[in-house]
């Protein structure tokens, strides 16, 4: 805009907008993959529009009706809000998904019967592997046709679903993970390329969600979240989880009843003293 790069306010960014984008650059508008949260980064550029209403007739985004920022003010605004993101579909590298598990590799061996394979799964659940995968964090698997598949793409509203299938009800927000943490071995194939759920995101399964699934999807990392429930702790208790040690690991806080992270910026040695004072390992800084 103005020959200058910006960036789009995550305000009123719905899937048809998302079509839009990616009829513009030139790929398919089938499976185009919402993205809010600043799901991509927010680089320090400035937002140049808000609320866009694309009917998914439009060629270019510009033809939409939306409302813009003056430089400055768009400057500001990046400060309060998030921006919106996309994926847009590639089907020239398309490889089909497997039918009913029977998907196998030349030279594999396996066992049947009964007891042969606790890998089997119904159609549609859900589950969560990894090492903390009983306290609501894990990488995120999903029942296609008597597969257990990883996620390579998962916005928000999908996710916060997801949670609430596995159990998690009391809070609707969760923490999306793209970096392998909970298991970097994970499958990075991906026998679906995404899911769609309302924008209310009222939906209490991925089963009553939108499934895209003409290819399978590749990526890095499989995708892992975290859960939040009611936690039994005190206002501003602290404690460290998932270290090599017992006394080292990530820091959180208990804020509202729901352990959480603390970000990282200005923390430091003196914070770090406060904690491990107040757990009780150690009194020299």
């Amino acid at each position: 805009f103005d020959n200058l790069w910006g960036l789009i306010e995550e305000a009123g960014w719905t899937d048809k907008d998302a079509e839009v984008v990616c009829k513009q650059l030139g790929y398919e508008v089938e499976g185009a993959v919402v993205h809010i949260g600043s799901y991509y980064g927010k680089p320090n550029k400035t937002i140049h529009s808000t609320n866009l209403q694309c009917t998914g007739d439009e060629e270019r985004i510009n033809e939409c009706s939306q409302m813009t920022y003056f430089l400055n003010e768009g400057k500001n605004k990046l400060k309060t809000v998030e921006v919106a993101g996309v994926k847009c579909h590639v089907s020239s590298t398309c490889k089909l998904p497997p039918t009913e598990g029977t998907e196998c590799v030349n030279g594999e061996i396996r066992l049947s019967g009964s007891d042969a394979n606790n890998g089997e799964c119904v159609n549609g659940e859900i589950r969560l592997s990894g090492s903390d995968a009983n306290n609501g964090e894990g990488v995120l698997e999903y029942c296609y046709k008597g597969l257990w598949s990883t996620f390579c793409s998962l916005g928000e509203r999908e996710a916060i679903v997801a949670c609430r299938q596995l159990g998690y009800v009391q809070y609707d927000f969760v923490s999306i993970f793209t970096d392998g943490r909970f298991n970097p071995d994970a499958s990075n194939t991906s026998y679906f390329e995404n899911f769609t759920c309302s924008e209310s995101h009222t939906e209490f399964s991925l089963r009553e969600c939108n499934i895209v699934d003409s290819c399978q999807s590749y990526c890095q990392n499989a995708i892992g979240i975290r859960c939040f429930d009611f936690a039994n702790c005190e206002e501003g208790d602290v404690r460290v989880m998932d270290g090599d040690i017992t006394q080292g690991g990530r820091v959180e806080v208990c804020a509202n009843n729901i352990w959480g992270s603390i970000c990282s910026d200005g923390f430091d040695f003196t914070d770090a003293y406060v904690v491990c004072k107040e757990l009780g390992l150690g009194e020299s800084e």
